[in-house]
């Protein structure tokens, strides 16, 4: 590629003009693919961040040379949205200024023969995910580039095929984000269809963690919609929001639908952690008519604070905020949920401190 001396315009500019390939993936409440044309968009300020996550845009660049399409770069990079829940150009203009500079001392200390430094050390836009969240990104990458899986998924993978189930203890993190990852392939899919209705609590809650990410069929969606109606007869709250998080991203949206129909049904049954995981998860289900005012009446019981900040979240959304605008004019609602919503008009609808 031929030098040009047109200025930089943004981060995949200046990736292009280094030779380097990329593609990006929402890192916000899910792991999500996000397209080269709306990214660029976004990062050219003309349109919104599709999936803001409190307030910011959380993504991960996956960053590669030529030939070298195996073995990319991960950067994890956090920007502060605007009101429209647009980038805003300064923070994007000084993000790409500090990764020139430290592009330009990375190749002179090459060139000085000197050991190369991240180019993203101690850059404020960095961020570092959970641990879940790292390893369901590094195995669904690893899955996509038909790599092998990490060290910990044969012992995951035995567990799962013949037990005991008291071995829990010892299982990796990774080899359960391994299972996730790969919970298409028939051998896996046949045994989380068998086993996961069986497993302790505490592997199910943390797979659950981990299958939040993945487009889960109609058989694996009801394996869990059975856990979770059993969690929601023993009261089982931490079950309850584990089950939540499994189904948020499954392809059987007309069960997972039922699913929050029936979870809804029962009043002051759902902690707080399950009505902010049904906000920050099933948006996108929410937004169904035969739920959407449901949910708003169940936020309103854990008071006005509480509903401002969950529904300021949920308004910022681009897809979402017609819906929910929508339901505040929907004459079936309480005089209580009228009250709250009033509350909250009251103030200003700008991005979720």
């Amino acid at each position: 590629m031929q030098p040009s001396s047109s200025p930089i315009q943004s981060i995949t500019d200046l990736l292009a003009r280094v030779g380097l390939h990329w593609r990006a993936e929402d890192c916000g409440a899910r792991i999500q693919a996000l397209e080269k044309k709306q990214f660029t968009q976004f990062e050219n300020g003309t349109s919104p961040y599709p999936s803001p996550y409190l307030g910011q845009a959380h993504f991960a660049l996956i960053v590669w040379a030529e030939g070298q399409a195996q073995a990319p770069q991960i950067w994890f990079l956090r920007f502060a949205l605007d009101e429209q829940a647009k980038m805003p150009l300064k923070s994007r203009d000084e993000f790409v200024q500090q990764l020139l500079f430290a592009i330009g001392s990375n190749l002179a200390a090459a060139e000085q023969g000197e050991r190369l430094k991240s180019v993203l050390d101690n850059n404020p836009y960095v961020w570092k995910p959970s641990d879940t969240l790292q390893a369901a990104f590094h195995a669904k990458l690893t899955a996509r580039l038909k790599l092998p899986p990490s060290q910990f998924y044969q012992d995951v993978l035995n567990y799962f095929s013949q037990g005991p189930w008291d071995y829990w203890q010892a299982l990796g993190l990774q080899g359960l984000a391994d299972l996730a990852a790969r919970q298409k392939e028939p051998q896996i899919h046949s045994l989380l269809v068998k086993n996961l209705a069986g497993v302790p609590e505490p592997v199910f809650n943390t797979l659950s963690l981990l299958l939040e990410h993945e487009p889960l069929d109609i058989q694996l969606t009801q394996v869990i919609g059975e856990r979770l109606s059993q969690a929601l007869q023993s009261k089982n709250n931490a079950e309850i929001t584990a089950c939540l998080r499994a189904l948020s991203c499954s392809s059987a949206k007309g069960y997972v639908i039922e699913a929050l129909a029936h979870t809804l049904a029962a009043p002051n049954l759902l902690d707080a952690e399950a009505i902010v995981t049904l906000a920050t998860r099933h948006g996108h289900n929410l937004i169904d008519q035969r739920l959407t005012l449901t949910f708003l009446e169940q936020v309103v019981s854990l008071g006005q604070a509480s509903f401002n900040r969950i529904l300021a979240e949920l308004l910022f959304q681009p897809a979402l905020r017609p819906h929910f605008l929508a339901a505040f004019r929907d004459t079936a609602r309480s005089e209580h949920l009228s009250q709250a919503i009033g509350g909250l008009l009251s103030g200003k609808l700008g991005s979720p401190q």
